[in-house]
Parts: structure tokens; sequence; C-alpha cells
């Protein structure tokens, strides 16, 4: 059994591990207990008298794509991965789209990581272009700054700092300046303000130091 405190009210992601299958068994239940239980009448939210516990959105099963290092060609890593400010994905990956990007990790899956190391792209620009700045936040805190010209350089190491507590996801923003289109750098006549064409993600911990 796995114990899991609920003490928000905001949308939560939880991780857990799959049960495992008796011989022949068609299917697995898998039991809820909850307690602290109250109704919405009682915290006075609503006239509703039922004893309700959790609001369950979504379940789903994690496969190949959701384990590092992650290819963002692949579907599974974009869908489980990626949330706003990403564009029409492409089959090597996908680009930003805006001046904002999101990404969100579960917290077991980054538990013993402390860097990860980004592969993109970016649009070349000539020297009278002004270069593509990304900050990155992780989990609100700002932990990088790159300046990018016109070339695709080395993966770029992106330090991870401790985690504020052990809450079930670690968030990561690309907040970007200078975001041009192809159109206006004169690579083909796509519109779409595009910035980093993120390809795959790898992390590593102490112990691959």
């Amino acid at each position: 059994p796995e114990t899991i405190e609920v003490t928000t009210s905001e949308h939560i992601t939880v991780l857990s591990s799959s049960p495992v299958h008796a011989e022949g068994s068609p299917w697995t239940a898998v039991v809820l207990e909850l307690d602290q239980i109250v109704s919405p009448a009682k915290l006075g939210q609503s006239s509703d008298d039922r004893l309700l516990g959790l609001s369950i959105r979504s379940v789903h099963t994690l496969g190949e794509g959701t384990t590092f290092p992650l290819n963002f060609g692949n579907g599974t890593a974009r869908a489980f991965f990626l949330r706003e400010g990403w564009a029409t994905p492409d089959p090597e990956g996908i680009w930003t789209e805006g001046p904002r990007a999101r990404m969100v990790f579960p917290g077991h899956l980054l538990a013993d990581v402390d860097r990860l190391a980004i592969v993109f792209d970016v649009l070349p620009r000539d020297a009278e272009t002004r270069p593509l700045k990304v900050i990155f936040e992780v989990d609100g805190t700002e932990t990088g700054c790159l300046t990018l010209p016109s070339e695709n350089g080395p993966p770029y190491v992106l330090s991870l700092p401790k985690a504020h507590s052990d809450g079930p996801e670690r968030q990561v923003v690309l907040k970007l300046e200078n975001v041009l289109s192809p159109d206006e750098l004169n690579v083909n006549s796509d519109l779409r303000p595009l910035g980093l064409f993120l390809r795959s993600i790898a992390a590593y911990g102490d112990s691959d130091s």
C-alpha cells in the first residue's frame, strides 16, 4: 500500500507503482481508502451533504517515452511533460511558440537528479538581428540564462535547485525574449513566433559526476 497526504485543493498529479496482476486475472482492483472526509455543506461551500474525497480527473499509464532520456519526437513524452507554450510537434521534436513555455515533471522522476541536459536547435540569425534570450525557472526560481545567436551548441546543462518540498511535481518554465518567426528571419513563410526546437532531455545526479 502507498500513503499520500493531500494538503492542497489545487490540481495535483500523483504517480503510483502499478499493481502486480494475479496470474490469469483479467484485471486487478485499485482500492482508495480516505480519511478526514467531510461534506461541502460542512465546509460551507454548498448545500451538498455527501462525503466527498477526491475528484479524479484522469488516470494514465506510463510506458515507453516517460523515462530519461526523454525524446520529444515521441508523442508520449510531449503529452505527459509539456504544458502551454508549445507549437504543433514535428517528428524529431517540438518548437516553443511565443514568450513562455512550461514543462512539468513528476517529483519521483527527478528525486535523485540535480542536472538536466537539454538538446535543442534555434533558427539561424544574422549578425544584425538581436539574439534569442532564454531564462530558465525551476519551481519559480531563476536558475539559468542563455543568449543564443545563430549556431546550435552542445546540450545546455540546467542545474536543478533542491526541491522546496516532497511535492508530486516540479515545474520548468522557459521565458523567451526576442522571439521571431521564420518569416521574419527569412527562413520560410511560417509566421509563428518560434524559439527553441526541443529535441531531448537527459538527467544526471551526483553519481554521474
